[in-house]
């Protein structure tokens, strides 16, 4: 006979509860976050749901949140047409990533390095946190807003959900070559796409080459 166990509540939140998510196991336990339609997403002791603490700067409804492996930062997603990376220990703001629309869904690289976000204006975006000033890596193919993106495969993937009724797999594969071609060095990177439904595949893929003065030409 199967144990019963008595579900814990986890009370804070004024308005529904749209997303949760939970770190790796860290030498002081696992944490829980939670995001939430009043703007405040919430910190939380994984095993007990303890409350831990709430970060605030969000101007409107916060649609994703996620922790990275070992919780020590925190990121989020808002209809305030931004994503933010917090310091999860103290809860201190870190970044704020500005979006042309509501941001729907954020998530860590293993590393911690790279951000993943996806919303309403129907792209996957890549930025590095470690230049969070240079422009982030846009992927499109869906054609309405994504609801939900996560890295996939030690992030040689990324598989997002939308509104359009599709899921997508988006496969990374970079290749450098580094070959001399008179004063100049080449690098060669392709990436490929893949995409579609249970009825049609659609494959296809972008070539990049980079020459050492600066200029990057792309190849369909």
């Amino acid at each position: 006979m199967a144990m019963r166990q008595t579900p814990l509540t986890c009370s804070g939140h004024t308005r529904p509860v749209v997303d949760l998510a939970f770190s790796g196991i860290t030498p002081y336990g696992s944490f829980l976050i939670s995001a939430c339609k009043d703007g405040k997403p919430m910190l939380r002791q994984g095993d007990t749901g303890d409350w831990i603490g709430t970060f605030l700067g969000h101007k409107g409804a916060v649609w994703g949140a996620t922790l990275n492996k070992d919780a020590t930062k925190a990121a989020t997603a808002a209809a305030d047409f931004t994503a933010k990376v917090w310091d999860a220990v103290t809860g201190d703001e870190i970044l704020t990533l500005a979006h042309k629309h509501i941001v729907k869904s954020v998530d860590f690289t293993e590393d911690s390095h790279h951000l993943l976000t996806a919303g309403q204006d129907k792209l996957l975006r890549i930025y590095d946190l470690n230049n969070p000033e240079a422009e982030p890596e846009e992927i499109g193919g869906h054609t309405s807003a994504i609801k939900k993106a996560l890295w996939y495969n030690n992030e040689r993937q990324i598989i997002s959900a939308a509104d359009d009724k599709t899921v997508r797999y988006v496969k990374l594969s970079i290749m450098v070559y580094d070959l001399s071609l008179g004063p100049r060095v080449l690098y060669f990177i392709p990436v490929w796409f893949i995409g579609g439904s249970v009825f049609y595949r659609l494959v296809y893929w972008r070539f990049c080459i980079l020459f050492s003065s600066g200029l990057l030409e792309v190849l369909y």
